[in-house]
């Protein structure tokens, strides 16, 4: 049998509900109150190889961006806005109470630069940068398609590694449309190479000069490797387009240095 309320139960009930509800009203109010209250949070940028370019300009990116406290701030949001940025590695984002937004940065380390406002790292991944620094002007330079920096940074690695040796450092690396590379080195060195030739015409090159080339490297001035069975050697006051060494074999002689036609 249904239990039928009276009329004054029913306020009873009544105000009992209303008063839940005024309760959870104050609460929620009071809450948003007190969140009001909390101080925007600060934000602090670290990684020890950043600049300090970088991280003015980071801090400035996050505060410009993102507004909020310690409990309306979203770290998502704030980690999706600095992945953006293609020069950075890996980003931490942390809230400490009670106002701080802690970042820490960790770069990308440049290997070269590629043109004049862009770089490459050690994968051959094209980037470009918040600040260039003193150090930027030293790196090796590569000019090319910029589809093919992976490549280059292969190639560039390689070569770098065997002229070292004897000596020379690698500054610029140009790659044509066409396939032709082209290696300058300091102290004043041109080497060219074709598209379809292997790197191992570059290792004969540098065992060349560890042996019979050796006593003239500081009169040479460019070498071009697009030749199937030698090179061309163009010499520092030389206005002759160049000479030709016959059979490139590490036990070759100097003797084998012909006049090109």
């Amino acid at each position: 049998m249904p239990i039928k309320l009276t009329p004054s139960a029913q306020t009873r009930t009544k105000l009992k509900w209303l008063g839940w509800l005024v309760a959870v009203l104050v609460l929620a109010g009071a809450s948003h109150y007190a969140l009001g209250l909390l101080p925007e949070l600060e934000t602090q940028v670290a990684g020890s190889e950043l600049s300090a370019e970088q991280k003015l300009y980071l801090e400035y990116r996050l505060n410009d961006q993102l507004q909020g406290n310690f409990v309306t701030l979203d770290i998502a949001e704030a980690q999706q806005l600095l992945e953006q940025e293609s020069w950075i590695s890996s980003v931490l984002i942390e809230k400490k109470w009670p106002n701080l937004l802690s970042v820490r940065v960790v770069p990308k380390v440049p290997v070269a630069r590629f043109g004049s406002n862009r770089f490459v790292d050690a994968e051959g991944g094209l980037y470009r940068q918040a600040s260039f620094t003193q150090s930027d002007q030293s790196l090796v330079s590569f000019y090319g398609p910029s589809d093919q920096t992976s490549g280059m940074m292969s190639r560039y690695e390689i070569v770098n590694r065997w002229f070292m040796e004897l000596g020379y450092r690698l500054q610029d690396v140009q790659l044509s449309p066409g396939g032709l590379w082209l290696f300058q080195f300091e102290p004043a060195l041109t080497v060219i190479i074709g598209q379809d030739q292997s790197p191992a015409k570059l290792f004969e090159l540098s065992e060349l000069m560890r042996g019979p080339l050796q006593p003239a490297l500081n009169q040479i001035r460019v070498v071009d490797l697009r030749y199937v069975s030698g090179l061309s050697i163009s010499w520092k006051g030389s206005q002759a387009s160049g000479q030709k060494l016959l059979e490139p074999d590490p036990a070759a002689s100097a003797n084998l240095l012909v006049s090109l036609p």
